[in-house]
This record gives C-alpha cells, sequence and structure tokens, in this order.
C-alpha cells in the first residue's frame, strides 16, 4: 500500500543516524575544549571532544585516554571552553613577530655589500 511505501522511504532518508540519535560521520564536529576551572595544582586541564549525536560527545584526554562514557553537550560546554585553535596559532605567529629582534644597521649594510652591482 501507498502508506507502507511511505514509511519506507522516510526509513531510507534517516539510515545515516543510527536509533540513539547518532550523527553521520560527515556532520560531526571535533573539537579542543579548555578547561573552565583549573584544579588545586593540575593547571588547565584540555580535551579532545568528538561529536557522537546531537547531545553526546566523546571525550579523550591527553593523560588517561578515551574516556568510557560519553558527555552531554550543556555539561562539556558547562565545564570547558571550546579552543580555537586557528586563533590561538596566529596569535602566536603574531606574538612570535613581536619577540623577534629587529634587524641592526650591521646587518642592513651587510646585506647591501653583497648586493650586485646594477647595470
Amino acid at each position: 500500500s501507498e502508506d507502507e511505501e511511505e514509511e519506507e522511504e522516510e526509513e531510507e532518508e534517516g539510515e545515516g543516524e543510527s536509533r540513539e540519535g547518532g550523527l553521520p560521520p560527515h556532520l560531526r564536529e571535533c573539537a579542543f575544549y579548555q578547561s573552565r576551572n583549573t584544579g588545586f595544582g593540575r593547571g588547565t586541564q584540555y580535551l579532545l571532544a568528538q561529536q557522537k549525536s546531537r547531545l553526546l560527545w566523546v571525550v579523550t584526554r591527553p593523560n588517561s585516554g578515551l574516556c568510557p562514557y560519553e558527555m552531554a553537550s550543556a555539561d562539556l560546554d558547562f565545564k570547558y571552553r571550546r579552543v580555537d585553535i586557528r586563533q590561538d596559532l596566529a596569535n602566536l605567529e603574531e606574538r612570535d613577530r613581536a619577540d623577534a629582534p629587529a634587524p641592526s644597521p650591521a646587518d642592513e649594510e651587510e646585506g647591501a655589500e653583497g648586493a650586485a652591482p646594477e647595470g
């Protein structure tokens, strides 16, 4: 019947997601996070979070590895701040350029002496 065909089409459209609401691989996010609070003597903690579904994330910590449980999106956002790696790298490059020593006049003269004469 037509109703059965419509139900089959709807099921086929949703095949990319599991019954638990998992996302297809091309829609999953992956990001680094930094702890909002520092523990006693621990400093700032970092982790890698991979989206499993719309509300759950798989967490991997550098010191303990893959966690055996998922973290809810609300908990992840409450405890951690998402790190924008591209922006952090740009900030580091800018800082390195600012910290680099300026060329001295002697260095500039040496460069001019080694230049080929025009003509």
